[in-house]
């Protein structure tokens, strides 16, 4: 039917939509995380590079959807639902998981006979290392949550809130969200409870994930203060190199002033450079 207004793409948020930009940037949040992680990072970026925030089922507006709790199944999907945006040079970014799930978009579409401009990685763990120090445990949905909702800072660790009932930690991780402002009014223990089951799929995700090396350039940025972050793994994954920059924050400041524009500035310095490489590249072989 003419005129009928388009179905909207629930995977992506787009702050700042721009039909013709140098590239545009798919960027994935980490784990339980969403697409509004992203959104200031449109205003801190050059207006070349368009942000395009992923949101993955079961997060933000796809909060009662089932959310995957394996990366290449869920890689699958998300490309298809991408590829209506991939007629402009492009790339791929992500924090944590969500570099895991960058690296393996990346890699599918390279063997697809697709060219990805950019893939760049923020504080990603080695995904083998993570399967073997931190089997689930007790608590340790909350404990990831715990963290976000205080932006780094959490008052009790995993062990603290192991020693309480379910519904008690619940209850305390709604009453430290409302109090840091972290956790919408409406926000109750119901949504609470489906999105400590969003964080276990997504980390039984990166449990289950073998990544595989694959002919590809990357930049890796480290937060200063994380001492989890591992670039040795991904450099040899990436059989082109890898670059590795170091930002300051932790592993969830960087996401936040000050720190938010010391890390978009080297980000946009990066993939600017990226860029170059590839237009000089393309002239040599013309």
């Amino acid at each position: 039917m003419s005129g009928a207004t388009p179905r909207p793409n629930l995977w992506l948020v787009r702050p700042k939509p721009n039909p013709r930009p140098l590239i545009r940037l798919f960027c994935f949040p980490y784990a339980g995380g969403t697409a509004a992680a992203f959104r200031a990072w449109a205003e801190e970026l050059p207006a070349s590079i368009e942000v395009c925030a992923v949101q993955p089922p079961g997060r933000g507006g796809r909060f009662r959807e089932a959310p995957f709790n394996n990366v290449k199944p869920l890689v699958q999907e998300a490309a298809s639902a991408l590829l209506p945006y991939l007629d402009r040079p492009f790339g791929f970014f992500g924090h944590s998981m969500g570099a895991i799930i960058a690296f393996e978009m990346a890699r599918q579409l390279r063997a697809g006979g697709m060219e990805v401009a950019f893939l760049g990685l923020l504080d990603s763990p080695d995904p083998a290392v993570f399967a073997l120090e931190e089997e689930e445990r007790e608590a340790e949905g909350e404990a990831v949550l715990l963290t976000y909702l205080t932006q780094g800072a959490p008052p009790f660790s995993r062990e603290d809130l192991s020693r309480l009932a379910p519904e008690e930690r619940l209850d305390l991780l709604l009453k430290v969200g409302r109090e840091a402002g972290t956790l919408p009014a409406a926000f109750g223990t119901r949504e609470l409870r489906r999105l400590v089951g969003v964080v276990g799929a997504n980390r039984r995700a990166i449990r289950a994930y073998a990544p595989q090396p694959f002919g590809t350039q990357l930049v890796y940025l480290k937060a200063a203060e994380n001492p989890k972050g591992s670039y040795a793994v991904w450099d040899a994954l990436a059989l082109g190199g890898a670059e590795v920059h170091e930002v300051p924050g932790h592993h969830l400041s960087m996401h936040f002033p000050p720190h938010v524009g010391a890390l978009a500035a080297r980000l946009g310095s990066a993939m600017e450079s990226a860029l170059r490489e590839r237009v000089e590249e393309t002239g040599r072989e013309e």
